[in-house]
């Protein structure tokens, strides 16, 4: 598996461990579990773990796929593009559960689930890559902005949403930043009031193709983006 796609790595490493798992009796289920974390830090994962939840029976050993899995990572760093240029930002409380894992007669995990933490420091790495110096804080409820312009306290506020996915259905997100004075980063608007500006979209390259985004919402220290991705094929 190549390491340009993360995401892909993350699915087809569970898929290995369901490998591992098909036929297997419940040491050698543990074992492929301790393999798969093993890959998953080889991949800049921090404290992975990788959970078989049906664990096989001992009077029934034959099976063909692994029908529940969860993948779960302290930290993941994935790389985005914003505009020209690529950076990488971490993804924190990283969770994905995959359902129908198997290998013939096609390499596959017929849906998957995921969630993950966007920390505010990361989301000030975003806009800072779209040359707006503000600080992030969010509080569980909103994402404040501040920043301060030749000793001026400017205030203002983020709201991270989806936006339509690319032309080969890649997800993406988009950053619309409330009540600042644009003017002050270049563009164009009003201290406060009722002004929008629209950053983005940001598109989620490494996530596979038909990837959902179903909820983005403040929590605090982030933002939480859950969705799914259903009969995803590994070529």
């Amino acid at each position: 598996m190549a390491k340009n796609s993360t995401w892909k790595a993350l699915l087809g490493l569970l898929v290995l461990v369901a490998v591992l798992a098909i036929g297997a009796d419940r040491g050698a289920v543990y074992f492929a579990q301790s393999v798969g974390a093993s890959k998953l830090q080889d991949y800049g994962a921090v404290d992975p773990k990788v959970k078989i939840h049906d664990l096989p029976a001992l009077q029934n050993l034959v099976r063909t796929r692994v029908e529940d899995a969860t993948l779960t990572a302290s930290e993941v760093k994935v790389p985005i593009l914003s505009g020209d240029e690529r950076t990488t930002i971490s993804l924190r409380d990283l969770k994905v559960q995959a359902q129908g894992l198997a290998y013939k007669p096609e390499t596959q995990v017929r849906h998957a689930s995921y969630v993950f933490l966007l920390p505010d420091e990361q989301i000030q790495k975003v806009l800072q890559a779209k040359d707006i110096p503000a600080q992030v804080h969010t509080d569980g409820e909103q994402i404040r902005l501040t920043s301060k312009v030749m000793g001026v306290q400017v205030t203002g506020k983020l709201t991270i949403r989806a936006a339509e996915p690319t032309s080969d259905n890649k997800p993406q997100i988009e950053f619309v930043v409330h009540g600042v004075d644009m003017n002050l980063w270049g563009y164009s608007g009003q201290l406060g009031g009722d002004k929008e500006t629209t950053l983005g979209p940001l598109p989620l390259t490494d996530l596979p193709a038909g990837t959902t985004i179903d909820s983005i919402r403040p929590v605090k220290g982030g933002v939480q983006l859950s969705g799914q991705l259903s009969d995803f094929h590994l070529q």
